[in-house]
């Protein structure tokens, strides 16, 4: 395994420490110590891994980059927080509290959390959480860095080292918001840029709450942006959490998801990637407790030379929890998509049902699509289903729209947005439902 890369990350982790280690409390700290040490040990995933094999994070790293702490002081100042900077973000018909990351930090809302969620939700930095629920520390100890845990591969462990913000989205027992959160990842730089960010999400017991993900690139600089969020949904919560990439060419973007759930919970939680450059998105789930639902979901328009890399692992380790795994990918000119996912059920996990596809749509003679689903079973009271496909468009179905009056480029358009309705249908938001169908099939059209 190649290490230069990684030797010239610790290197300037080491030379920087006193910044990534400003305002953390104790077990942060060691988390980070933790950190170096797995990061030395496993080094950035390379395609000699299984789960890698198609995406070399290593390589990203061939160049040089610079960290926050290097920005000019008034960078961003002017971007923040204004009406013109929200204007991008408005999903029409859909009020939501929009909270901003600017590069690696926190930054605020665009309005007070009061005005728009109850009393007791708490939407900002660790430190200041931990300052209002001071009681709740026990319980942030037990999420964070247990659930992903640094030696879970290198990603993890680089974001564990390089984050210097939590930004935590907290929802009390009981608490049912009826308006999503909007988060926004904004990246501003005049030169190549690394950023790290953590998230921590925590519904208790009952709560309910719905988050959507967003990003956003202001300059022409190349960012490589490696996320990583903590998922703790409690006894009967239900979140719908929903990631929208519509990122430049020029953005490289790390993701791991790892989700915790207790007994009688539901999650719904897509990935829709309708433009990008380089995408590595790991999903980790766990069912903690009986009866649990996820609904996992993936979309993809794949243009131009982008890379995106998807991978999930969902863990059943208990009996009669659910779930359904649904990717499609639309790729077009020399873009390549990927497809890993696996599902493991316990020898005690009885009564399980698992669905897994993967489908894949060539709309160039240069895209290519690679899918691995897998399965691995231990128990035998389960209902389990896996399975990929590749092709192009129906050649029958292009016949026979264009035999009833409907021009080849039209009929290739609207058979290329019916592919992705069925992802898309699968949102629970409404009105970002149709926001989505809307990317689509502007996406399509616009290239007529």
């Amino acid at each position: 395994m190649e290490q230069n890369n990684v030797d010239a990350l610790l290197a300037s982790y080491r030379a920087n420490k006193g910044y990534f280690f400003k305002g953390h409390p104790g077990f942060i700290l060691s988390n980070k110590k933790s950190a170096e040490e797995c990061l030395i040990r496993y080094g950035l995933p390379t395609k000699k891994l299984e789960d890698y094999k198609r995406s070399d994070i290593n390589a990203l790293f061939n160049r040089p980059f610079h960290f926050t702490n290097e920005l000019p002081e008034n960078c961003c100042k002017n971007d923040v927080l204004t009406p013109q900077f929200f204007s991008e973000y408005v999903i029409n018909n859909l009020q939501t509290l929009r909270a901003v990351i600017m590069n690696d930090k926190f930054v605020g809302c665009d309005t007070e959390p009061s005005t728009i969620f109850p009393n007791g939700v708490f939407v900002g930095s660790l430190p200041n959480f931990l300052l209002q629920y001071p009681q709740k520390e026990a319980h942030v100890k037990q999420i964070f860095g247990r659930y992903a845990e640094n030696d879970i591969d290198g990603l993890v462990a680089m974001n564990s080292l390089f984050f210097r913000d939590v930004f935590v989205f907290y929802v009390p027992k009981g608490v049912r918001i009826q308006h999503p959160l909007l988060i926004i990842q904004a990246m501003k730089a005049p030169f190549d840029i690394f950023v790290a960010t953590r998230f921590l999400f925590i519904l208790e017991d009952d709560a309910e709450a719905n988050i959507i993900l967003t990003d956003h690139s202001g300059c022409d600089s190349t960012f490589v942006s490696n996320r990583v969020i903590e998922v703790a949904v409690e006894k009967r919560a239900k979140l719908g959490l929903y990631d929208i990439e519509r990122s430049k060419g020029n953005n490289e973007k790390l993701s791991t998801i790892v989700l915790r759930q207790q007994e009688d919970s539901h999650v719904t939680m897509g990935e829709y990637t309708l433009g990008n450059g380089f995408t590595r998105n790991n999903y980790r789930s766990r069912f903690m407790g009986e009866r649990a639902e996820l609904i996992l979901n993936g979309l993809v328009l794949g243009h131009k030379d982008c890379h995106i890399d998807n991978f999930t692992r969902v863990e059943h380790v208990v009996s009669e929890c659910h779930t359904d795994e649904l990717f499609k990918y639309l790729l077009m000119d020399n873009a390549v998509g990927s497809f890993t996912g696996r599902i493991f059920i316990a020898q005690g996990a009885q009564k399980t049902t698992a669905y897994q596809q993967d489908r894949n749509l060539l709309l160039s003679p240069e895209a290519r699509a690679y899918a691995k689903p897998f399965l691995e079973i231990y128990a035998d009271d389960v209902h389990c289903s896996h399975g990929m496909t590749t092709g192009q468009l129906n050649e029958d179905a292009l016949f026979y729209m264009q035999q009833r009056g409907i021009p080849e480029d039209e009929a290739r358009i609207m058979l290329s947005i019916a592919f992705a309705v069925e992802v898309i249908e699968r949102i629970q938001i409404p009105e970002l439902r149709e926001a989505v169908r809307t990317i689509v099939e502007n996406d399509f059209y616009k290239k007529q």
